[in-house]
């Protein structure tokens, strides 16, 4: 698989959830990357990563997540459009005013 690009944003939901990026993409570059077929140029793979404990920080869980990826003919590198499985910590803020 070509360059993976993580986003500012996506960036810092890893850094949130204490995963690595380096993690991810290594989980990335293993899994098998499909085609959304409702969404041309939108593809989808389900990996599984280590993520730390935010109190125990030397030991992690193995945590499945499901990344899309944007694949950009032109540079024929692959952007992380978004992560299913890692905690938004700013859903979880928003969540906590109800």
């Amino acid at each position: 698989m070509s360059e993976i690009v993580v986003s500012g944003q996506i960036s810092d939901l890893l850094q949130a959830n204490l995963l690595e990026a380096r993690d991810l993409i290594e989980a990335i570059g293993i899994s098998d990357v499909e085609e959304l077929a409702d969404q041309p140029g939108l593809y989808a793979c389900r990996c599984v990563v280590p993520v730390r404990r935010p109190f125990d920080p030397e030991t992690a869980e193995m945590r499945r997540l499901e990344v899309r990826l944007r694949r950009h003919e032109s540079s024929e590198s692959w952007e992380v459009e978004s992560i299913v499985g890692l905690v938004d910590p700013n859903e979880a803020l928003s969540a906590g005013d109800d």
